[in-house]
């Protein structure tokens, strides 16, 4: 089968996980695509034109394999198997469903190789009798057709893989009441189904929210407490509630009866199919907020030009633009009426000058010399730009400072020609010109500011696609707009709008954008604010569990290799997607001469291990030196500047104090500081002999802060101190150190930062003591609850806990190996 050839499956429900595009090896890896729904998933009433109306793509010249696999019509398939994609016949008129947008969608993704699978019931069918009702019979013969065309796929050589669900039904739930309100368990108990029967559980599912058809009630309002308002809320409860699991809004797309699309709208509803299948893949659990730059990237680059809209796009972010008309009728972007401003002309009014005269002037140079020549890009230019390189789904906001009714309809035609329908609106004219815009296309959609007490009038006006909220959103605002189909953003630009707090309460409410000239800072805002909410807390409440079990991870070397003899004392730090553990190891007995040194090994999951071929990074000094005895216990790996920092323990025969060694990257070479030992033992103190703990670095309020072991004399009862630092080199003890008395027997501390503050386990003389402790700047500390720790052997020192993939993780040696474990929540919170 040639990248042509692509077979295409698509149920209507998206499974999460990843969708990365996979171009196979000739007809060897078919990925899976399983559609599935009723009369608009089958194409009722779509009558596509006959050719030449309905032009072949070459992302259509797929092969489909579709049936309506009800008892009375299981022979019958609307498409052959593995026929083109082109729309079936029905009562001798060419129709279709979003098969063929969705292609194109998977087509201009990446996709190849696929295999769409469509199954429909186009009898008034509802999702209660899937897995449940009636014997479940729809999913008995809806699977069985499934797998047969899988079985097909196989026996021909084909290695099979679902790679994601699609869902498009739930009128007849709301036309048979009862069910409405069974809606959302009956359809999450499906979605759970379908994952486990084709061992897909990574895979994504999308759903279509039903309109408000008129045959589910008596007006499309959705404020009638009809079942059909109960199926659409659930519906979105669902997309919220189950991991990779989202919705799309489908009331805005033409359609014939107020329940099936036209075959315009039918081609729309397959690619915001595709683009949610896409975002799900790329990792997004639920539609994120997107950053719209008002003005494009206007502190970046000139304000309304190409540069700036091109950094939008390259970077996902949006972004508004202002349209203006010349002399001869064309559209132009650009912000003021005058030219002075924003170029190098006089002062002169756009509406009296030609494109040629606009296009004369230089836009870049009075923004910085590096963009000198830049032009005043036309309306053409800007939203052709914007097609082609945008990533993903983005949000264009048209705002119409002046255009003649001549420029309405090019506007519009414009907009249509770059295939932005769905991701842009106008915004800021007249109600009579937004009429008229509809009116040439009624799926041009049209924007406007709107207050928060005039939200329901204009609700119920109906007018407006997108809501541009004056004021902060609640959750309660949004899920109102969300309910009625329409597009809230928050409109928060101006220079003077720089408010992180507000950006993350609109994000939390659930809006669709903010229009903002902070676009970066507002993502980033976002993401702290994201990582925070998806970071589950270090619950001392939890199990940690040796995962895999009696299983190392990190073992020793071979015979004669640097680690030979020991791998212990890990440390890890998180750089992105990568672990690094640092460790310390031993050649040989100290007895025959051994030495210990310090090593790298990486890992993408935590599970499995790779040592660098560099080992060792460091070893002990030479003769002499501060450290000619010991090197131990490698932690607080930051990065400062241009340099990687790691701090250890040294030690020669009269004291045991704590160095630095530094590196350009990470893995190293790793050079020890000539101002060693950077925090030095104090004689006659409690800290007479210092050491590390297997804890970060902690910055607070622009100091760093490292935690430290102290005590009189070696195997003596050691304290728990604390030193501040501002560059790393120089550091001074707090005056409350010790923070953690000698008598409490603390050999060591691991420590994290956690939701609730600083969490630490410590290490007592005896294990089985090992206890967490609570602080909230590192000074005071609490104990806590003692730890319950399963491994298979008494595990010795931890790693500090390490958050990873969802997870609360650490490593630990043991027997002189290093085994890893995980946090189970508390019993009763699993899966939360």
């Amino acid at each position: 089968m040639s990248d042509r050839t692509m077979t295409r499956t698509f149920l209507v429900a998206v499974l999460a996980g990843s969708l990365s595009p996979v171009i196979a090896d000739e007809a060897k890896p078919i990925n899976v695509f399983i559609l599935a729904g009723q009369s608009n998933m089958a194409g009722a009433d779509s009558n596509v034109a006959e050719p030449p109306g309905f032009q072949q793509t070459e992302a259509d010249r797929a092969t489909l394999l579709t049936t309506a696999p009800l008892p009375d019509s299981a022979k019958s398939s609307l498409y052959s198997p593995w026929g083109e994609l082109q729309g079936h016949r029905v009562k001798g008129k060419l129709v279709h469903g979003p098969e063929v947008g969705l292609a194109r969608a998977l087509h201009e993704a990446g996709w190849r190789n696929v295999a769409m699978i469509k199954v429909f019931a186009n009898f008034g069918e509802t999702v209660e009798v899937w897995p449940w009702g009636k014997g479940g019979y729809l999913f008995k013969a809806w699977t069985t057709f499934i797998e047969d065309r899988l079985d097909e796929l196989r026996k021909q050589g084909h290695t099979v893989r679902v790679r994601g669900f699609v869902w498009h039904q739930g009128i007849d739930d709301a036309i048979h009441g009862d069910f409405a309100q069974q809606y959302e368990r009956n359809l999450s108990g499906l979605i759970s189904l379908l994952r486990e029967r084709y061992d897909a559980e990574q895979a994504p599912f999308v759903l279509a929210r039903s309109v408000m058809s008129r045959i589910s009630q008596p007006t499309p309002d959705p404020d009638k407490k009809s079942p059909m308002t109960a199926v659409r809320r659930a519906q979105m409860q669902v997309a919220k509630s189950v991991s990779g699991v989202a919705w799309i809004n489908v009331d805005d797309l033409p359609n014939v009866n107020t329940h099936h699309f036209t075959a315009e709208g039918q081609l729309v509803v397959g690619r915001r199919f595709g683009e949610a299948l896409q975002l799900l893949s790329d990792g997004a659990t639920a539609p994120s907020p997107i950053p719209v730059a008002h003005r494009g990237l206007l502190r970046h680059a000139p304000e309304n030009t190409l540069p700036a809209f091109a950094a939008c796009l390259e970077l996902g972010l949006g972004f508004e633009l202002d349209i203006r008309t010349t002399k001869d009728g064309h559209l132009v972007v650009l912000h003021d009426d005058n030219v002075e401003r924003t170029t190098d002309g006089p002062s002169r009014s756009v509406r009296d000058m030609t494109l040629a005269e606009v296009k004369r002037l230089d836009a870049g140079s009075w923004f910085d010399e590096a963009f000198a020549g830049v032009r005043i890009p036309t309306l053409e230019e800007t939203l052709s730009l914007g097609s082609q390189r945008k990533r993903g789904l983005t949000i264009i906001a048209l705002n119409v400072k002046d255009v003649t009714r001549e420029g309405e309809a090019k506007l519009v035609a414009l907009v249509e020609k770059h295939n932005l329908l769905s991701e842009s609106f106008a915004f800021d004219q007249s109600d009579e010109m937004s009429r008229r815009l509809k009116k040439l296309n009624p799926a041009f959609r049209i924007g406007q500011n709107v207050s928060r007490q005039s939200i329901e009038a204009r609700l119920k006006e109906g007018l407006l696609d997108c809501f541009l909220l004056t004021s902060t959103p609640t959750a309660e605002e949004v899920s109102r707009l969300h309910e009625h189909g329409k597009q809230g953003l928050f409109n928060f630009a101006g220079e003077s709008s720089r408010n992180p707090q507000a950006w993350k309460r609109a994000a939390a409410a659930g809006i669709d954008g903010l229009l903002t000239d902070y676009p970066l800072e507002c993502r980033a805002a976002w993401r702290v604010a994201d990582r925070a909410a998806a970071a589950p807390p270090l619950d001392p409440r939890g199990v940690w569990v040796e995962t895999p079990w009696a299983k190392p991870v990190i073992d020793r070397g071979k015979s004669g290799a640097w680690d030979h003899m020991a791998v212990d004392n890990p440390y890890v730090h998180v750089d992105g997607n990568t672990l690094f553990c640092f460790y310390e190891a031993q050649d040989k007995p100290f007895a025959n001469g051994g030495r210990e040194a310090f090593g790298i090994a990486t890992s993408s999951d935590g599970v499995h291990w790779r040592k660098l071929t560099s080992n060792p990074i460091l070893t002990t000094g030479d003769d002499g030196a501060w450290d000619h005895i010991v090197a131990k216990l490698p932690v607080g790996v930051i990065k400062h500047g241009q340099h990687y920092h790691l701090f250890y323990s040294g030690r020669d025969s009269r004291t045991k104090q704590i160095g630095l060694a530094t590196a350009r990257q990470i893995t190293g070479p790793w050079k020890k500081s000539s101002d060693n030992p950077v925090l030095k033992s104090r004689p006659g103190e409690w800290d007479k002999m210092l050491s590390t703990h297997p804890t970060p670095l902690f910055e607070i309020d622009g100091r760093y802060h490292l935690l430290f072991r102290g005590m009189e004399r070696r195997y003596e009862q050691q304290g728990v101190g604390l030193a501040v630092s501002t560059d790393l080199l120089h550091w001074q003890r707090s005056p409350t150190s010790p923070v953690i008395p000698a008598s409490e027997e603390i050999a060591s501390l691991a420590v994290a930062r956690s939701e609730q503050g600083f969490v630490a386990i410590s290490q007592p003389t005896d294990l089985r003591e090992r206890s967490y402790w609570l602080s909230n700047d590192l000074q005071q500390w609490q104990k806590g609850p003692s730890v319950d720790f399963r491994a298979s052997v008494d595990a010795e020192t931890l790693s500090n806990p390490f958050l990873f993939d969802g997870r609360w993780t650490v490593l630990y040696e043991q027997k002189d190996r290093i085994y890893r474990a995980v946090l189970h929540p508390p019993t009763g919170q699993q899966g939360e």
